[in-house]
């Protein structure tokens, strides 16, 4: 894990990481770091399902995203300054 913060992101931003079963690459979305944090709650839960919001584009639209946790092999979040790991 790098020691410098990711510039890339805003700063009210978190991007989600999730590595699913049979698949060899990770995915991500941004989005904001409450619906970030919501999310890794429910997978850490184990809830039947992960949801969350995007980051709004520049008119301010967001699209839902909804996972199924069991189709999940772990997830991570990274923030502009941290990253934070779970697994399933």
């Amino acid at each position: 894990m790098s020691e410098q913060p990711n510039m890339k992101m805003p700063k009210d931003a978190a991007q989600l990481v999730f590595w699913f079963k049979g698949l060899p690459q990770p995915t991500a979305f941004l989005t904001t770091r409450p619906e970030a944090d919501k999310a890794m709650l429910a997978f850490a839960e184990g809830d039947g399902n992960v949801e969350f919001l995007s980051y709004p584009d520049g008119r301010g639209v967001r699209s839902q995203s909804i996972f199924r946790v069991e189709d999940l092999r772990g997830m991570t979040i990274e923030y502009p300054t941290i990253q934070l790991m779970g697994v399933n």
